[in-house]
C-alpha cells in the first residue's frame, strides 16, 4: 500500500524526469511520451534502484511504476485539457455540422457540451495524448487559417479534391470549421479496443491495424458506431472521415480528401516547433518538410499531388 511518503518520492522522481534537459522544453504530450520510453527502456535499472533503502524496498514494482505513470498523466491533463478546451469554445464554429446533416435540429453549444465531454475522456488513453499534439499545433499555430485561403483562392488541385470530388458546397470558413471538427474526433481512433478476427481476440488501434487493409476497413466501421452513440447528432459521415485521416491515402475512398489532406498536416504538425530565426540560404521550414515529405510520398501513404501544391504555397509565403 502506498503511503503519503511514497507518493510524495514518486512524484519528485517525476519532476526530476520532468526537468532532464532533453524534456523540459518539449510540449507535454511528447514529454510525457519520452518519459514512458525512458522507463521502458530502463526498466531493470530503474527495479533495482527502487529496491535500496532510501526508495521503497518494501513495495512491488508494479505499484510504483502505476502510480508513476498516473502522477506523470495528471501533471500533462492538468496542462493540456483547459488549453484544448479553450479551443473548442472560442475557436471552432459548430454550425458548420447542421449544414453537413442537411438540418438545423442542434444549437451550435449542444454540439461544443458534446465535444468538451468527449475529448476530456479521449484524452485520458495515452496514445490519443500523443498524437493529439498535431491537433494542438495546428489550432494554436493557426494552420488552417493559414493554408485554406490559399487553397480556396488558387482553386488548383486541393480545392477540387476538397470541393468538387468530395462533393460539398461549405466555403472557406466553413472547411475550416469543418476540418477543426474532424480533428477532435481523430485520433480516438488510438483507444484500443476489443477487435475479435478469426485468429484472435484482443485489444487492438488503428496503429496496429494501419498495413491490414481488411481488418482495418472493418476497425473503423465498428469504431464509427461507439462514437456516434458519444456524438449522437454527428453525422456519421464525418465521424468516418475523422478516423480516416489516420490511414494512408490507398486506404481511402475517392471522395475522401479531407481525410487525405488531415493525414499530411497531422504528420508535418505533430513535432511542430516555431522557428523564430532561419539560417540565410535555407528553406523555410514548411516549404522544407513537404519537399522531403513529396519525395518520399509514396513510402508514407501521402497525397504527392497535395504535397506539391503544399510545398508551392509554403515556398510563396515563406513558410
Amino acid at each position: 500500500m502506498l503511503t503519503t511518503d511514497d507518493k510524495q518520492k514518486i512524484s519528485d522522481f517525476v519532476t526530476h524526469l520532468l526537468n532532464n534537459p532533453n524534456i523540459k522544453n518539449e510540449p507535454p504530450l511528447i514529454a510525457e511520451n519520452l518519459i514512458i520510453n525512458f522507463i521502458t527502456k530502463n526498466l531493470p535499472q530503474l527495479k533495482e534502484t527502487f529496491k535500496t533503502p532510501q526508495f521503497f524496498p518494501n513495495l512491488e514494482w508494479e505499484e510504483i511504476l502505476q502510480q508513476m505513470l498516473l502522477d506523470l498523466r495528471e501533471r500533462v491533463l492538468i496542462k493540456v485539457i483547459p488549453e484544448v478546451i479553450k479551443y473548442i469554445n472560442t475557436n471552432i464554429n459548430f454550425e458548420v455540422l447542421n449544414k453537413l446533416s442537411g438540418s438545423d435540429i442542434s444549437a451550435p453549444n449542444f454540439y461544443k457540451e458534446k465535444f468538451l465531454k468527449f475529448v476530456k475522456t479521449i484524452l485520458t488513453h495515452k496514445d490519443v495524448r500523443y498524437h493529439f499534439n498535431s491537433v494542438i499545433n495546428i489550432f494554436k499555430y493557426n494552420i488552417l487559417e493559414k493554408y485554406l485561403p490559399e487553397i480556396f483562392e488558387r482553386r488548383g488541385f486541393i480545392y477540387n479534391e476538397l470541393i468538387k470530388v468530395q462533393r460539398n458546397n461549405l466555403n472557406c470558413e466553413e472547411y475550416i470549421n469543418y476540418l477543426k471538427t474532424l480533428l477532435l474526433i481523430k485520433n480516438t481512433a488510438y483507444i484500443r479496443m476489443q477487435f475479435n478476427t478469426q485468429a484472435s481476440a484482443k485489444k487492438v488501434n488503428i496503429g496496429d491495424l494501419k498495413n491490414i487493409s481488411k481488418l482495418l476497413k472493418i476497425f473503423i466501421e465498428k469504431l464509427t458506431e461507439n462514437i456516434k452513440n458519444e456524438l449522437t447528432d454527428v453525422n456519421e459521415k464525418v465521424i468516418k472521415m475523422a478516423l480516416k485521416s489516420n490511414v494512408r491515402e490507398e486506404d481511402t475512398e475517392l471522395e475522401e480528401a479531407s481525410a487525405r489532406f488531415l493525414y499530411i498536416l497531422s504528420a508535418r504538425f505533430q513535432d511542430y516547433k516555431p522557428y523564430i530565426k532561419i539560417d540565410r540560404g535555407a528553406e523555410t521550414p514548411d516549404k522544407s518538410w513537404f519537399n522531403i515529405a513529396r519525395k518520399n510520398a509514396e513510402y508514407y501513404g501521402y497525397n504527392k499531388r497535395m504535397l506539391e501544391e503544399l510545398y508551392r504555397i509554403a515556398g510563396d509565403n515563406n513558410w
